[in-house]
C-alpha cells in the first residue's frame, strides 16, 4: 500500500526508449535518438526506478553500479542519474518517493550525484563534496614551460584509445578522490561523439604522451570550436579530458597545445581540481582565469559501512549523534575509532562528542570540506570540547577532491 496516486517499479529491457523521452521531457530537451544510444552501453533495467500514473511514465531515477575513490580507497558508491519528473506531474511527491526507494534499497554504503538543481538534494541528506575548476582563457599569454620529458606526443583514434586509455585513467582513480571507475561500457560511452552532442564544434581527438618504451602515460580529449576574427584564426579548444600522473608529461601535453596553431584560447570546463597543477607551472596564472563550482554530491547510505571504507589522516575516538531524514538505520549514537589505519564504527550509549546531520558527514566525506566549517555554521554541535578539531584534521586528505565526468 503507497501513499502517493502513482506506483514505483524497475525497468525493464524495453523501457529505454520510453525512459529517455521523459527524461527529455523534464528538462525541456529534444529526444534524439543519439540520447537513447549514449545510455544503451551502460544501461541496467534493474536499478533504474520508474515512477507511472496509470499508462503514463512520469519520472525516471537511476543507480549506475560503479566505484568511486575515496581518501585511501576505491568503494561501491551508488551512482545516481538520468533523474526526472514531467513538467505536467511536478508537485506530486514523484521525486520524493523515487529518492526515498533508492535510498533505502541501495547496497552501497555512499551515493553520489551531480545536481542539476543543488537545492533539491539536501532534503534527501546529499551535500556537495567536492569542486570542480573550469579555465578558459590564453594558453599562449599564461605561459606554459616547456617539458624536458623524454618521449613523443602522437594523435590516436577512438579505436586505439578504447584499447589505450583505460590502465592510465584507472591509475588517476586511486590517486584523487572523487573520480569513477569505468567498468562494462562505461568506455564505450565516454568515447561516443554523436553530431548531435557536439554543439558547433568539431569532432573528438584524442591526444596520447608515449614514453620511451612505447606506453601511454599521459592523455587529453579534446576538440576545436572554429572562429574567426579580424586577423585571422581564432580557435577556441575544448579540452574535455586530462589525465597525467607524472607532472613532466602532464606539462609536455599543455604545451603542446598552447603551441598549436590557429588556437587562440581555450576551455576546460569542470575538469581540475582545486589543487590542479597548471595554475602553479604556468607564468601567469591570471589568464587561466579559474571558474568554482559543485562537483559530486555525496550521502551515506550505509553509515558504519561509509565510515570505515575510507582512510584518515589520524587517529581518532569519536562519538558522534547523527540525524537522517530517511534511512532510520543511520540515526543515532555512533563511536569512531581509528587506530593505526583501522576504523571501527559501532553503536554507542556513550555521550555524543559531536552532533550533525548525516548530510554534514557527506560533505566531509571526499576529504575536501572541513569539519570546522560546518560548524562555524551552526550544523555541527560540539558537546565535547576539542572534538570538532580532532575530527576536521581526521577527516582532512592531502589531496583536493574532484569530479571530472557528469554521469
Amino acid at each position: 500500500m503507497t501513499d502517493h496516486p502513482f506506483t514505483l517499479r524497475p525497468a525493464a529491457d524495453d523501457d529505454l526508449e520510453a525512459i529517455t523521452e521523459t527524461f527529455t521531457s523534464g528538462f525541456l530537451m529534444d529526444n534524439t535518438p543519439e540520447f537513447a544510444d549514449g545510455i544503451r552501453p551502460v544501461y541496467e533495467p534493474g536499478r533504474w526506478l520508474l515512477a507511472e500514473d496509470g499508462d503514463r511514465l512520469i519520472g525516471t531515477s537511476a543507480i549506475f553500479t560503479r566505484d568511486l575513490s575515496v581518501p585511501g580507497a576505491v568503494i561501491p558508491a551508488a551512482h545516481v542519474s538520468g533523474v526526472s519528473v514531467r513538467p505536467t506531474d511536478r508537485r506530486r511527491g514523484v521525486l520524493s518517493a523515487m529518492m526515498r526507494r533508492q535510498l533505502t534499497e541501495a547496497p552501497e554504503p555512499v551515493a553520489a550525484l551531480w545536481a542539476s538543481q543543488s537545492a533539491l538534494y539536501r532534503r534527501y541528506g546529499y551535500r556537495d563534496a567536492a569542486d570542480a575548476v573550469s579555465y578558459s582563457g590564453d594558453l599562449r599569454l599564461a605561459g606554459v614551460p616547456q617539458s624536458t620529458v623524454s618521449g613523443r606526443i602522437r594523435e590516436i583514434t577512438p579505436e586505439q584509445a578504447r584499447e589505450n586509455l583505460p590502465e592510465v585513467y584507472a591509475e588517476a582513480v586511486g590517486q584523487r578522490p572523487g573520480l569513477s571507475t569505468r567498468p562494462n561500457g562505461w568506455w564505450d560511452k565516454r568515447l561516443q561523439d554523436p553530431q548531435s552532442q557536439r554543439h558547433g564544434a568539431g569532432a573528438r581527438r584524442v591526444l596520447v604522451h608515449e614514453n620511451t618504451e612505447g606506453a601511454v602515460d599521459g592523455y587529453v580529449l579534446w576538440r576545436s570550436e572554429m572562429k574567426w576574427g579580424e586577423a585571422g584564426p581564432a580557435y577556441n579548444l575544448i579540452v574535455e579530458e586530462f589525465i597525467a600522473a607524472d607532472t613532466d608529461v602532464y606539462l609536455a601535453l599543455w604545451h603542446f597545445l598552447s603551441g598549436l596553431d590557429f588556437a587562440a584560447t581555450f576551455t576546460w570546463r569542470r575538469g581540475a581540481a582545486f589543487d590542479e597543477r597548471l595554475r602553479h607551472l604556468v607564468g601567469e596564472p591570471r589568464h587561466l582565469q579559474p571558474r568554482f563550482t559543485d562537483a559530486l554530491w555525496i550521502r551515506l547510505v550505509d553509515l558504519p559501512a561509509a565510515l570505515t571504507a575510507r582512510a584518515y589522516m589520524r587517529d581518532l575516538d569519536v562519538v558522534l549523534d547523527v540525524t537522517d531524514p530517511i534511512v532510520e538505520a543511520n540515526r543515532g549514537r555512533w563511536r569512531l575509532v581509528v587506530r593505526d589505519g583501522e576504523a571501527t564504527c559501532e553503536r554507542t550509549d556513550r555521550p555524543a562528542a559531536l552532533a550533525m546531520g548525516v548530510d554534514v558527514l557527506g560533505g566531509i566525506y571526499l576529504g575536501g570540506r572541513p569539519l570546522r566549517l560546518y560548524a562555524s555554521l551552526g550544523q555541527v554541535t560540539e558537546h565535547l570540547s576539542g572534538a570538532v578539531d580532532a575530527a576536521t584534521t581526521a577527516f582532512s586528505w592531502p589531496v583536493a577532491p574532484t569530479g571530472i565526468e557528469v554521469f
